[in-house]
């Protein structure tokens, strides 16, 4: 299981980043003159935003989906890339997804690399991926609370 005991911190941050989304979002649909519909919702919303903590280091990510949002990380980081590859090469559908998303898409991959990243940086021993504490995973536009895949209960849990 996913550790979600996260801090009063690490949910804060996961608000003004669901924010800074929702942001985002508006200001497209301003510059681009696009109605608020649906269709427009599914298209521009990411699916999933959730949040990742280790010590000191706060992150936020989002899942793959939705055209408006702040630059993801390039690349996932190796310790979290070489698992979801051994479990589930990436570009692979995942299974109960009906929006086209992919293993190594998700909401808690970019934050986790986000997290290892900023750690790097720092010149900090690495932890296991499953030390990594998440913030509840949730539906911006909805606040909707959302499961992990299975391949992010593998890796993380």
């Amino acid at each position: 299981m996913v550790n979600l005991n996260s801090s009063k911190d690490l949910e804060n941050e996961v608000d003004n980043f669901r924010q800074q989304v929702i942001n985002d979002v508006i200001q497209y649909r301003i510059d681009h003159h696009t109605y608020w519909s649906k269709t427009a919702d599914r298209k521009d919303y990411p699916s999933v935003i959730t949040g990742c903590e280790y010590g000191n280091e706060r992150a936020s990510g989002r899942s793959l989906v939705g055209r408006c949002y702040t630059p993801r990380v390039p690349e996932l980081h190796p310790l979290v890339q070489n698992p979801i590859v051994a479990i589930a090469p990436i570009g692979t559908p995942i299974p109960s997804s009906l929006s086209g998303l992919f293993y190594g898409t998700c909401g808690e991959d970019d934050a986790a690399t986000k997290v290892l990243h900023q750690l790097e940086n720092k010149n900090v021993p690495l932890p296991t991926v499953k030390d990594l504490v998440f913030a509840q995973p949730y539906r911006p536009r909805t606040l909707e609370p959302r499961d992990c895949c299975d391949v992010c209960q593998q890796l993380f849990g």
